[in-house]
């Protein structure tokens, strides 16, 4: 999955609003850990392109994440049944599982 951000599909606003997964399975390094970008929330929405993917048509533009993405993305390793949130607006991915 592309990195994108909750809050354009959903469209929803304000602070109060945020993004959960609960894993039925375990997530780990073999079946598709979820990662953000820690504080990019702050950001505000990032710039988008097409994605070509027909489930998530478009994905934040690599030039609006940090060039150093795979060295400041925090991973969700989960046990099935933990859970994890973050905002909306929180820049997140995961490869296919």
């Amino acid at each position: 999955m592309p990195w994108y951000q909750y809050a354009p599909y959903w469209n929803v606003t304000g602070n109060f609003a945020a993004g959960i997964c609960i894993p039925f399975d375990k997530i780990d390094h073999d079946n598709g850990v979820m990662s953000v970008v820690p504080s990019w929330h702050k950001n505000g929405q990032l710039l988008r392109r097409d994605s070509g993917l027909s489930e998530f048509n478009e994905e934040i533009a690599p030039a609006a994440l940090p060039e150093n993405v795979d060295e400041v993305k925090v991973e969700y390793l989960l046990n099935a049944g933990q859970a994890a949130l973050h905002h909306v607006m929180m820049p997140h991915n995961s490869p296919p599982n």
